[in-house]
């Protein structure tokens, strides 16, 4: 399903064996067109044009129109569409075919409360009326709404049918707190955490069970379907099981807050998946937390995403916090750059480029092969 070379490459980034960043690059093919796969019903900001992310969000609808109507033409549909978009879709270097069930981020959410909302080219799972921090405290192992049976049972059905034409991701459950302040708001879980911080914690613990449970289910639907390979929502490869752990909310936090209520979730994930973990750093808020990051043993690297309006993943602006990690012992992700070699040729002057994973969205093939050409990758 994948050249031997790219796992080779990606297993090497791993290990710290590789001189060279892995570079998942994906373009649009030439003359190929994905719509004559397009459905009325499909929100029309995800298909009229090709993009490296909103195609994979169809699912998503798809799954809450079978979950409100009781239709299954919906995933038939579904399928169809990815099969074309496949034949629409470019690699290059380290590219590989890959698909996420695109429920949204932070889908747990609507497995606990059975609220999601398509607006149109994402799904949120914000509830329109907060429940109470009593009715957290509810929350349980068993706890599973009708549309969480409706969402898994479409991603079987979806990984079954595309077997050996995709390497699939779990869908994104997100973290603990990120699926409390969907619950909760954001606001009244800031609140909680000075109101209700003993009880909290214990909220969280117990979102975080719920979690593992409800990861261990998607993985045994998606892993056996994956050839011996694991990817998650960032697109990164691996041989062993691998995860990416966020929490958006630390930004909104302290770090002595991070270290109780965010750092043990990741230290447990750090050994789960036994070293083959990467954090997702988003924003200038969240950079506060790095030093602690950097004290996990078993995290193997942290992803920067830099946020709207701020300076691109790759800018001069980011070159402190990058040493900080790499000095902390941690291999950095890259996201959010523009995809033009001149952008990246400080970065790869002032650090070792090896230390690095990249993600890059081209226009067409030849300025995909434009990049790698000019930066040696």
């Amino acid at each position: 399903m994948i050249n031997t070379q790219i796992i080779a490459h990606y297993e090497d980034w791993w290990n710290k064996k590789n001189n060279k960043p892995p570079l998942y690059a994906i373009y649009p093919k030439k003359g190929k067109s994905f719509h004559g796969a397009v459905k009325p019903w499909m929100g029309k900001q995800l298909v009229k044009e090709w993009s490296n992310w909103k195609q994979e969000m169809i699912f998503g609808q798809a799954v809450e129109l079978a979950w409100k109507t009781g239709e299954h033409h919906y995933i038939d549909d579904t399928v169809a569409f990815y099969e074309e978009y496949l034949d629409t879709t470019g690699h290059d270097a380290q590219g590989f075919s890959f698909l996420l069930p695109g429920v949204g981020p932070g889908v747990l959410s609507a497995f606990i409360t059975d609220f999601t909302k398509f607006n149109g080219d994402t799904i949120w799972f914000e509830l329109e009326k907060p429940w109470s921090f009593e009715k957290l405290q509810q929350i349980t192992l068993d706890s599973r709404s009708f549309y969480a049976d409706v969402a898994i049972q479409a991603v079987k059905e979806l990984v079954s049918r595309l077997k050996g034409k995709f390497v699939f991701a779990p869908p994104d459950l997100a973290g603990p707190l990120d699926i409390l302040s969907s619950i909760r708001t954001g606001y009244n879980l800031l609140l909680d955490t000075m109101d209700y911080a003993e009880e909290l914690l214990e909220v969280v613990e117990r979102v975080e069970k719920l979690w593992r449970s409800y990861f261990a289910e998607l993985s045994a639907i998606i892993d056996p379907v994956n050839d011996g390979l694991y990817t998650n929502v960032f697109r990164y490869l691996s041989s062993k099981p691998m995860h990416t752990c966020i929490c958006d909310f630390s930004a909104m936090i302290s770090p002595s807050m991070f270290e109780e209520l965010v750092l043990p979730t990741v230290m447990r994930d750090a050994e789960q998946f036994d070293g083959r973990l990467i954090y997702h750093l988003d924003g200038p808020g969240e950079i506060v937390h790095v030093d602690a990051l950097c004290r996990v043993e078993k995290l193997h690297s942290i992803q920067w995403v830099p946020g709207a309006g701020n300076d691109h993943g790759a800018a001069e602006s980011w070159f402190p916090l990058f040493k900080k990690i790499l000095e902390g012992g941690k291999r950095i992700c890259l996201t959010g750059y523009p995809s033009d070699p001149e952008a990246l040729k400080p970065l790869f002057k002032a650090f070792p480029k090896e230390e690095f994973v990249l993600s890059s969205t081209f226009k067409s093939e030849e300025d995909c092969l434009q990049f790698i050409n000019v930066l040696n990758l």
